[in-house]
């Protein structure tokens, strides 16, 4: 697993360095957000389009670029299948 590119789990492990693993919850949240926001518009992708990716909401989607529902592992996983294609 360390060996492969992973965007969005480097992204946390980046924000995880850089304010420590003393970090809150809130700003651990917020910046997970904004990683995948920013991966998913990289990768030209809508909210629907990842969405559907990930086999759930467009609603959710948006939860989580916002910051208002915490990822699950299992959903960071997906999300680092799908932005590494």
């Amino acid at each position: 697993m360390s060996n492969l590119n992973r965007p969005l789990l480097d992204g946390v492990h980046r924000h995880m360095k850089e304010f420590g693993y003393l970090h809150s919850i809130p700003s651990l949240q917020s910046n997970l957000a904004n990683e995948v926001r920013t991966l998913r518009a990289r990768s030209g992708m809508t909210q629907s389009d990842l969405a559907i990716a990930l086999e759930t909401s467009q609603a959710h989607v948006s939860a989580i670029e916002t910051g208002k529902t915490m990822l699950t592992l299992e959903m960071i996983l997906r999300m680092d299948t799908i932005f590494r294609n």
